[in-house]
């Protein structure tokens, strides 16, 4: 009875009415205002500043200020155009004035040109002309002037045109070899005499410094023995049918580079001599190597005239070597100087 009445007073005291509850109801979150964070002075943002150049919306754009319209000109035919080309561009008359005045002030002649050695060139273009001659004349004379009894009338015919041909090849390699240019100077026109070796007749009379300030001594290898050909001429009767120095060439280099590439040839000379103290027993053979390429580079040019550019000096033509010779300035000072393409 006792545990009954405690548990009856207990019930009793839960349904009696109070002041609190005994644990506060959980009541749901409510959410932040949406002014939060426009009610913190820190996070307020600022207003966007109106626009200075707004357009009004309710102006019609035929509105707008109407543009002025210009007269159109009136179409002219388009005059001649005058395409320089670059090879004019690179060698122009002031250039051309400019070195020619500065040639003429110096005290001596000036090398425009020099050419290298033609030797392997020369040795086996005069040993084909000898075979190709000497069959022909041994033929000739076999077969020609004496022929054998017992062979057909058609043969010596046939051995003529044979020998025709074999001339006509000995010719072509002495061709290949003859008037090959060997040095190029430019000698101020007070310096030369009226009876200087080279120049035309009756050119010596007619010099004057004023208006042909530099001549052009023009040196030619020798065939045979005997004295070598010189032509004096103006630098308006050369002529070549192109430049020396190729269009797609590179400009001048920078000193920097051109002192880089003193270092690396520096540098390549130092390991081939090094490799050479280090390889002593192949040392023979290599060298011999490189004395046949240039042999059978010389017989190849003597066959195909590789390298060769052909100069007119007046009446005269002339073969230029521009594969192996040197030339001042890589050969713009005589691209400045003679004619191009003429």
């Amino acid at each position: 009875m006792a545990s009954f009445a405690r548990g009856l007073g207990l019930g009793l005291s839960l349904l009696a009415p109070r002041t609190a509850p005994l644990c506060a109801t959980p009541q749901p979150l409510q959410p932040f205002s949406r002014r939060f964070f426009g009610s913190i002075t820190a996070l307020r943002h600022a207003a966007k500043p109106p626009s200075s150049s707004r357009i009004a919306t309710s102006v019609p754009r035929a509105a707008t200020a109407p543009k002025t319209l210009t007269p159109k000109p009136k179409p002219t035919a388009p005059g001649p155009t005058r395409t320089v080309s670059p090879a004019a561009a690179v060698s122009s008359a002031g250039s051309a004035y400019a070195l020619t005045a500065q040639l003429a002030q110096r005290s001596q002649p000036t090398v425009l040109y020099e050419a290298g050695s033609h030797f392997w060139m020369k040795l086996s273009a005069w040993a084909a002309m000898l075979m190709f001659y000497s069959y022909a004349g041994i033929n000739y004379y076999t077969m020609l002037l004496h022929p054998p009894e017992d062979i057909a009338a058609w043969v010596p015919h046939a051995f003529a045109v044979i020998c025709l041909a074999m001339a006509g090849f000995g010719s072509y390699f002495f061709y290949n070899t003859r008037n090959i240019v060997r040095l190029v100077r430019a000698v101020p026109t007070a310096l030369l005499a009226p009876n200087a070796r080279g120049l035309a007749p009756g050119a010596g009379a007619a010099l004057n410094p004023k208006t042909t300030p530099i001549h052009l001594e023009i040196t030619c290898k020798r065939m045979l023995p005997g004295r070598t050909k010189v032509l004096v001429v103006p630098p308006q009767q050369v002529s070549m049918p192109g430049r020396i120095v190729a269009q797609a060439a590179p400009s001048h280099a920078s000193p920097a580079r051109e002192r880089a590439a003193a270092r690396q040839e520096q540098a390549r000379a130092r390991a081939e001599w090094e490799y050479d103290k280090n390889h002593l027993m192949t040392v023979p053979f290599r060298h011999a190597g490189k004395g046949f390429r240039a042999a059978w580079y010389g017989i190849r040019r003597a066959v195909t005239r590789e390298g060769f550019m052909q100069m007119e000096v007046g009446s005269h033509k002339l073969k230029l070597d521009v594969a192996s010779g040197w030339a001042l300035d890589d050969g713009r000072a005589i691209d400045r100087l003679v004619k191009i393409g003429a």
